[in-house]
């Protein structure tokens, strides 16, 4: 398998799979959409509501409307995660990365719409167990873990080897203590493949 020690090589990693499509959940200002579209894929869906009206988030959604609007092969989706979800069929996204909202509840209802939809890679962000921007526990540790045990499905972290729970743990405590940098780029991200 392709070694992915930060979200930046998720290209590759989606590259050596096959990916012909796929779906960022949660854009912000769509910089990861730009390293998303570094991949061979086909179409990139860029689903986000901007939900917070301030100048920020126009800011947010100008800039990824302009990532959008520089490749023909992303699309913007301003509509509710499960709301787009729905709207697909099962198996018809090759790659999906989740990182909108990060409480247990959000990310629990992202993993089950999605996982259907996706065919090769379901991924997101932020697996870290203390969310240092709202200065609260962060939600998507235990709510991965927990839709993984169900399903019998082995969990993949960038900065760790294989899938084991130690390891595992171990990125998301060294996660909550890095300096997050520009966009949350050195928290670490974690994918799970359908066929493992």
């Amino acid at each position: 398998m392709t070694e992915v020690l930060t979200r930046n090589d998720f290209p590759k990693l989606m590259d050596s799979l096959g990916c012909r499509t796929a779906a960022e959940i949660g854009v912000g200002a769509g910089d990861f959409s730009r390293v998303l579209l570094r991949s061979k894929i086909e179409r990139l869906w860029m689903c986000d509501i901007w939900y917070n009206p301030s100048d920020v988030t126009a800011g947010y959604r100008a800039k990824a409307l302009d990532v959008a609007a520089a490749d023909p092969r992303a699309v913007i989706v301003e509509r509710p995660s499960v709301e787009f979800a729905a709207s697909l069929p099962d198996q018809s996204v090759d790659f999906v990365y989740l990182d909108a909202q990060h409480d247990f509840q959000h990310v629990a209802e992202d993993l089950t719409v999605w996982w259907p939809k996706m065919r090769l890679c379901l991924a997101g962000h932020d697996y870290v167990l203390w969310n240092t921007a709202a200065n609260a526990p962060c939600g998507v540790v235990p709510s991965v873990e927990e839709f993984a045990e169900r399903h019998g499905l082995c969990i993949h972290t960038t900065g760790a080897n294989g899938c084991s729970p130690a390891a595992r743990l171990r990125v998301a405590y060294d996660g909550t203590l890095v300096d997050p940098g520009p966009w949350a780029c050195n928290f670490p991200s974690w994918w799970i493949l359908r066929d493992e």
